[in-house]
């Protein structure tokens, strides 16, 4: 959180999620409104990861090689509540 890694310096589909969950339109019809993100790449997002991570109604998937820079995510790792 403190240290970007270069390869995520604008997690824009963790703000695209955070948005659309947060969007006053959307939440009026759909108070209940969960998103999912989809990282398939060769590297763990853990910045998408970290800000997700307090928000129970989103979820984050990644799909990477393992090992890979930066050398986190672990085979299975299960973030929220």
């Amino acid at each position: 959180k403190q240290k970007s890694n270069g390869f995520c310096i604008f997690n824009f589909a963790a703000a695209a999620a955070l948005h659309a969950m947060s969007s006053s339109s959307l939440h009026h019809h759909h108070p209940n409104l969960k998103v999912s993100i989809l990282d398939w790449d060769v590297h763990y997002g853990q910045g998408v990861a970290d800000i997700i991570v307090d928000f129970p109604n989103a979820r984050y998937v990644s799909i990477h090689q393992n090992p890979a820079y930066p050398y986190m995510g672990k085979r299975r790792k299960v973030h929220g509540r």
